[in-house]
């Protein structure tokens, strides 16, 4: 009787106290998220304002906690960007974060940089990503294992000028993608090796996932356990009936503060 109840008491406290958190990503409107994991809380893509019908974007009030950043658990460590698009980033509210979290850092292109200095100095809180190439490269913080990699923005006769940036995010033992805004090019994601990273959550705009085709490019160069499509535009509902169809296991961030758990 005593073996028994040892064991018991065993597993309820395996069960209460042995299980990690699960990560936790939080949909605040286009591709931006907010990812939490039990130290860092890092937001991806999130500070921006309502710029067209086409792109959700984030409530003033939603920013607004977020700059405050008290009652985000954990608080915001890492503010990532993808690149300058209005739809993905406002230099000044970028700006309004850094000044009210002194200990954040900010990581993006640095045309991003660029920008965000129009207000202020915030030297040793910016790394800049360099998008003269392609491949992998090593986004300096204090606080979590992230690298970066240039990936040309979809649609390049129209946006040749933005430098987009995708980024490996490594939090709690997951490892996690984000694209922004890229496309498919086989000859870029060769070289970055990503179906070797074990990749738990890919992140990734609509159009790179809903086709037969794109089907087998994330099997072949990503692999991952689960996607999330966002850039899902209020405009064009047909966007879901199309992801439903390709990829039907995919999970759809198209409301603001949906969550999904990991």
């Amino acid at each position: 009787m005593k073996k028994i109840s040892l064991l018991l008491f065993l597993l309820v406290s395996c069960l209460l106290f042995g299980q990690k958190e699960r990560l936790r990503i939080t949909y605040v409107g286009n591709m931006g998220v907010l990812i939490s994991g039990s130290e860092h809380s890092l937001l991806i893509d999130g500070l921006h304002k309502e710029y067209q019908p086409a792109y959700q974007f984030p409530p003033t009030e939603l920013v607004d906690k977020m700059t405050e950043n008290k009652e985000i658990k954990p608080p915001i460590s890492l503010v990532l960007n993808t690149h300058i698009h209005q739809d993905h980033f406002d230099n000044q509210l970028v700006a309004d974060f850094l000044k009210a979290n002194k200990k954040a850092h900010f990581i993006g292109p640095i045309q991003a940089v660029m920008e965000i200095k129009e207000y202020g100095s915030f030297d040793h809180h910016l790394s800049g990503i360099p998008t003269d190439k392609h491949g992998r490269q090593k986004a300096e913080n204090p606080y979590l294992d992230i690298s970066a990699f240039f990936l040309n923005h979809a649609n390049p006769r129209m946006h040749s000028e933005t430098k987009n940036v995708g980024y490996l995010i490594k939090i709690d033992g997951k490892t996690i993608v984000h694209f922004g805004d890229a496309f498919w090019i086989e000859e870029v994601f060769e070289q970055l090796d990503l179906e070797e990273e074990n990749i738990d959550v890919a992140i990734l705009p609509a159009w790179m996932i809903a086709s037969t085709e794109n089907r087998k490019l994330i099997d072949q160069y990503l692999k991952p356990k689960k996607i999330i499509a966002t850039h899902i535009s209020p405009s064009y509902p047909q966007t879901l009936d199309a992801l439903k169809e390709f990829y039907p296991e995919a999970v759809s961030f198209t409301e603001v503060l949906q969550e999904f758990y990991y």
